[in-house]
């Protein structure tokens, strides 16, 4: 915290105050999308298709095409 105050000007209780209140919109914002938890199902949803149907190659591919959409930045 330190160093964030000194680099901006700013007190090390005003950065501490931003950190948290940036916290609580992520986590609201998380509340209202439910992206993170909607990435979790989708993804034990498809180690469950993949330990069903090992030997579906078409399977295969479309839940890598899935994945690389969920992991992409």
């Amino acid at each position: 915290l330190a160093e964030i105050a000194e680099e901006f000007g700013v007190s090390r209780q005003a950065v501490y105050d931003n950190i948290n209140r940036t916290e609580k919109i992520l986590e609201d914002y998380e509340m209202k999308l439910h992206m993170y938890s909607d990435y979790i199902v989708r993804s034990q949803i498809f180690d469950q298709i993949l330990e069903r149907y090992p030997e579906d190659a078409f399977l295969q591919e479309q839940i890598e095409i899935l994945t690389s959409i969920d992991n992409r930045e």
